[in-house]
């Protein structure tokens, strides 16, 4: 994922899987190498505003200390922002309870260049999120810079849910990148998570496929999956 950003291959990456993967972590790293590198703001999302502190701002304020260069940014809690104090360009956090709201956002010495939706499938409608990015894509940026949107989610069960149905596909369009990705492509998962996921494997495989392997299970139902066939013996007649 990092390669294919820094190269700026594409203005839309979708990274998406099963729960564990670290996609949040991924995302967050890059966002803020984007934001030391290049004289751009950044602006992260989530359907619901009272969400952010505890996750993308955590998640951000974790990918600088990961870094080693926390003592390089400064952290506000009121409102949310993380600014890179040498350049003074930062990140916003915004709620897009109503993405009407973010038709007006705009900042004056460096332009918001790098957008980050988490949780994607919370949004409803993919015209809630075209919404957001029209109101991102407005002004050319300078020479050597491009519009980068990240989205992030876990599938959801339903095929039919529109998430599903615009990045389960292999008609993608040539400016979007989708990345897949599972428990099994973080190293660094603890060893009591992977006790739990081997269980539910063994239990349900089918809440296995969904939770941790990212897969959409059809109409999102599956009745009795716990059955079991087997020839019923003489002491269960």
């Amino acid at each position: 994922l990092w390669k294919v950003t820094r190269d700026s291959l594409y203005t839309y990456y979708v990274n998406k899987g099963g729960r564990n993967s670290a996609k949040s972590t991924s995302i967050s790293i890059i966002m803020i190498l984007l934001l030391v590198n290049l004289p751009i703001n950044g602006l992260a999302i989530r359907k619901v505003g009272k969400t952010l502190q505890e996750s993308v701002f955590e998640q951000l304020k974790e990918a600088t200390m990961l870094l080693g260069i926390e003592e390089n940014f400064k952290f506000n809690v009121s409102p949310l922002r993380i600014t890179y104090i040498p350049r003074g360009n930062y990140i916003l956090f915004r709620g897009a309870d109503d993405p009407i709201k973010l038709k007006s956002i705009k900042t004056a010495k460096y332009p918001i260049a790098i957008v980050w939706i988490e949780e994607l499938s919370e949004f409803k409608t993919e015209d809630e999120i075209q919404t957001i990015t029209d109101s991102i894509l407005r002004a050319t940026l300078p020479d050597g810079m491009k519009y980068r949107f990240f989205y992030s989610y876990n599938p959801p069960k339903r095929k039919s849910n529109w998430v599903n149905k615009k990045y389960e596909t292999q008609f993608i369009s040539k400016n979007t990148y989708v990345h897949h990705s599972d428990y099994r492509d973080n190293k660094y998962l603890a060893a009591e998570s992977l006790e739990d996921i081997g269980l539910m494997k063994e239990k349900s495989i089918h809440k296995y496929n969904w939770t941790y392997l990212g897969m959409p299970l059809g109409g999102g139902i599956v009745p009795f999956d716990n059955l079991e066939f087997r020839p019923i013996t003489d002491g269960e007649v």
